[in-house]
């Protein structure tokens, strides 16, 4: 997973295979803009995401 804002990559992270863990980078910047500000995930766009929960194509979109 990618999270960007503007031009600047905030977070990258991977979950292990088994998807009972994670592993993450995370820049030290500070967002300085309200250009650099991550808006929210909303529940409306958590229920939206397709494929049937928890298969790989739920995760696949998910991490989008």
């Amino acid at each position: 997973m990618r999270l960007i804002a503007g031009a600047w990559p905030l977070l990258w992270a991977r979950i292990a295979p088994d998807h009972y863990g994670y592993w993450y980078l995370r820049s030290e910047l500070e967002p300085r803009s309200p250009d650099l500000i991550v808006p929210p995930l909303t529940a409306a766009m958590a229920r939206d995401i397709e494929g049937d929960p928890l298969s790989d194509e739920w995760y696949a979109a998910w991490s989008k």
